[in-house]
């Protein structure tokens, strides 16, 4: 093991910050796509409207779905925190 612990955790979170960055391109390029899609469906009609607001549907569920997971991972992260204060203070008493 020649690799330092300091590479070690630099290359860690490049890892980490690239994951993130592809979730936040790929979040923005759904919300995009969205948005255009909801401008232009009333310019078509007949099966092509129909099927613009079927896949409108489909991703308005996915983008409430990621909203809704968010919570979720906010409220668990809260509880975390608290609890690691919790056992925190508890060590410094």
């Amino acid at each position: 093991m020649n690799e330092s612990l300091g590479k070690i955790v630099n290359e860690e979170d490049k890892i980490i910050k690239n994951g993130l960055e592809n979730l936040i391109t790929k979040e923005k390029n759904l919300i995009h796509e969205y948005k255009v899609m909801n401008n232009f469906k009333d310019k078509f009609t007949g099966h092509l409207n129909s099927s613009i607001n079927d896949e409108l549907e489909k991703r308005k569920l996915e983008i409430l779905y990621k909203i809704q997971s968010k919570e979720e991972q906010h409220k668990s992260l809260i509880k975390l925190i608290d609890y690691l204060t919790f056992l925190d203070n508890k060590k410094k008493i």
